[in-house]
């Protein structure tokens, strides 16, 4: 069955940590054209299907137990996989254009926990909260990993 996340008002506030963007990054060395398109490829690829397994959660779970373990594993699959375009990318960058997207993967990292400990709050002490904050995590480490072939690999 579907597990509805209830509204409250965080739902709909806007915190003052994202109103900040994240800097935008550009490699000063592209990527060699051939493996740039193979890698867009592969990776446009995996993403989608991780956005497939993630909304196939619900329909997986037969228990509160399922569904936490299975957004865990989904959201582990995402961080496995923004590790390897992360390292990818770092192999083509300079060392100046390296720290910059380090810098920017730090503010993103503290931006996405506190994501998603907003979207849990009231699921604190609940059989829900795992659910919904690796739910969460992985959205955002998703959409960070779009971003990341997006930006470098286009």
């Amino acid at each position: 069955g579907q597990t509805e996340t209830p509204q409250t008002s965080a739902d709909t506030e806007t915190l003052e940590t994202e109103e900040q963007e994240v800097p935008a990054v550009t490699a000063e060395t592209p990527v060699s054209n051939d493996r740039h398109a193979a890698l867009r490829e592969e990776y446009q690829s995996r993403i989608d299907g991780l956005w497939a397994e993630m909304h196939a959660i619900d329909q997986n779970a037969r228990s509160q137990a399922d569904l936490n373990q299975l957004s865990y594993d989904n959201y582990q699959h995402w961080d496995s996989l923004l590790n390897e375009i992360y390292q990818d990318i770092k192999s083509e960058l300079s060392s100046s254009a390296f720290a910059s997207l380090k810098d920017s993967e730090t503010a993103w990292i503290a931006q996405r926990d506190i994501t998603a400990d907003r979207d849990a709050a009231d699921w604190t002490g609940g059989t829900g909260y795992a659910a919904v904050h690796n739910g969460s995590l992985a959205r955002s480490t998703g959409e960070r990993c779009q971003w990341l072939v997006d930006q470098y690999l286009n």
